[in-house]
């Protein structure tokens, strides 16, 4: 191997070694990004106290809703597509607590 060839390679390796370097510090720096956490709790309860995992699970009808003998693709609770009047889906408890559900359960962010 001539001189020139080894400055190559190890240029490459130095070059490589920057490049895993950034992708380990930025892949730690996001880690946590978009996991559920209390950080969203003020834009979700706007100033009143948080609703604890156990009221949400209960309003939302939880257990029920992620049955082990229902298919994953299947809606517990379709819309009536026959009627024209918009959705309130805010109108209940039951209902605020399904999205608070979805907050709590599932990423929120791509």
């Amino acid at each position: 191997m001539s001189k020139d060839q080894s400055r190559t390679t190890r240029n490459e390796r130095v070059a490589l070694a920057g490049v895993l370097l950034l992708f380990a510090c930025l892949s730690f720096i996001g880690i946590a990004w978009g996991l559920p956490s209390r950080a969203i709790d003020p834009y979700l309860f706007d100033g009143v106290e948080p609703w604890s995992g156990e009221k949400i699970h209960r309003l939302a009808g939880a257990g029920d809703r992620f049955s082990a003998n229902r298919g994953a693709d299947v809606d517990v609770d379709p819309l009536d597509k026959s009627s024209t009047e918009p959705v309130d889906l805010t109108a209940t408890e039951e209902d605020v607590a399904q999205i608070y559900l979805r907050y709590r359960l599932f990423t929120y962010q791509p």
